[in-house]
């Protein structure tokens, strides 16, 4: 029995066998059975490889932009009132690997018949982690030092990132932005929890801009 490891265009990683048969040899040798466990782990491997490989390349089917509008329900204590907001989304590959997710809104308060305004937005770029569908932030921040860490999950249809954002007195708020492809463009659910509870959503609905 010969093992080796060659490249496959597909998945990058192939494990190829050579069996001696051995004349008389009947049944289930102790070789036989290790190979075969060889085997098996060896499927396993290429078989992740190339999912992590897939989910990677299947963000780019978000590339583009995208605008809509979404409606704001909020149960903090100094805000109880339903707003709107007007959201841009682009995605695109990054200058120097991975992609870029840049979001901004615009919020509509009304108090009474008189409208407020406050835009809001952030810009990321992600990098692989060696897990699939899985991504962090190319520059990631400390907690610790009150720095958000921020990453995003792919499982298609839906993109979502997250933001883990620590508290002054110590505790923290997870920001998680789930973003789900749809003929016309695509749908987003925000949620903000605080020390795990749920104080804020966020449902809009978006297009995808054509140039």
């Amino acid at each position: 029995m010969q093992l080796a490891w060659n490249a496959c265009p597909e998945t990058k990683l192939c494990l190829i066998v050579v069996i001696e048969r051995r004349p008389g040899c009947i049944g289930m040798s102790k070789e036989n059975v290790i190979l075969r466990m060889i085997l098996s782990f060896a499927l396993f491997l290429v078989a992740v490889t190339a999912e992590a490989q897939d989910s990677d390349a299947g963000v780019a089917v978000f590339f583009g932009r995208y605008s809509g509008t979404g409606i704001v329900h909020s149960k903090d204590a100094d805000d109880t009132s339903m707003s709107l907001r007007n959201l841009d989304v682009e995605i695109g590959p990054s200058s120097s690997g991975g992609f870029e997710v840049r979001w901004t809104s615009l919020i509509r308060k009304f108090d009474g018949d008189v409208p407020s305004y406050m835009r809001k937005g952030l810009r990321v770029s992600f990098v692989p982690t060696g897990r699939a569908g899985v991504f962090r932030e190319r520059s990631p921040g400390n907690p610790l030092d009150g720095e958000p860490l921020i990453w995003a999950r792919h499982e298609h249809p839906t993109l979502t990132v997250y933001q883990l954002v620590p508290s002054k007195g110590g505790g923290f708020e997870v920001l998680s932005y789930e973003r789900t492809l749809t003929e016309e463009g695509m749908t987003l659910v925000f949620r903000r929890l605080i020390d795990g509870v749920k104080v804020r959503t966020v449902e809009g609905v978006l297009k995808r801009e054509t140039d």
